[in-house]
């Protein structure tokens, strides 16, 4: 296979599409997800010019967020995941939008505040289990309820006496 025929074939399948045919052609392109197919096509130049119609299609269409949007799903609680489903675009695009949103000014520096939300509740909850100062909170009925302690009581009594030191 020539490269310039690989080339293209890559450059095809980045865009979700497919080239059936054997090496040096006649080509069909088809789109992987749907299986639409696009064209039969003989020569190579003619397969790139198909793929190359068909990538500046995709991108006229797909659907592009303006910086107002881009700062209110900074500010939202959706995960990039699912900001990406909703707007058509790619987790990539949202994070480099949000960068150069930064670099503007119009952004904060730091992370996003949902994701900040989320460390400060966890660090929230592991300081509620501390005690006055700082270790973990010991209370006497977990000692109470545990079958093991009870049993290594009776059977190593002198182990388990406080040692004054």
């Amino acid at each position: 296979m020539s490269t310039r025929e690989q080339r293209i074939r890559n450059w095809a399948n980045s865009l979700h599409l497919r080239v059936m045919g054997p090496k040096g052609g006649p080509f069909t392109l088809i789109e992987q997800h749907n299986k639409n197919s696009i064209g039969d096509y003989v020569t190579i130049s003619e397969l790139e010019s198909a793929v190359g119609q068909y990538g500046i299609q995709m991108r006229l269409e797909r659907q592009h967020m303006t910086d107002e949007e881009l700062i209110e799903t900074w500010f939202g609680e959706l995960t990039k995941m699912e900001l990406a489903k909703t707007y058509g675009v790619t987790e990539s695009w949202l994070t480099s939008g949000w960068k150069r949103l930064r670099a503007l000014g119009k952004l904060p520096s730091n992370s996003r505040p949902r994701n900040s939300a989320k460390k400060t509740t966890v660090r929230r909850a592991a300081e509620n289990r501390l005690d006055v100062d700082g270790r973990p909170a010991t209370s006497t009925s977990l000692f109470e309820e545990d079958r093991l302690l009870d049993k290594l009581w009776k059977e190593h009594p002198e182990k388990m006496e406080k040692k004054d030191d």
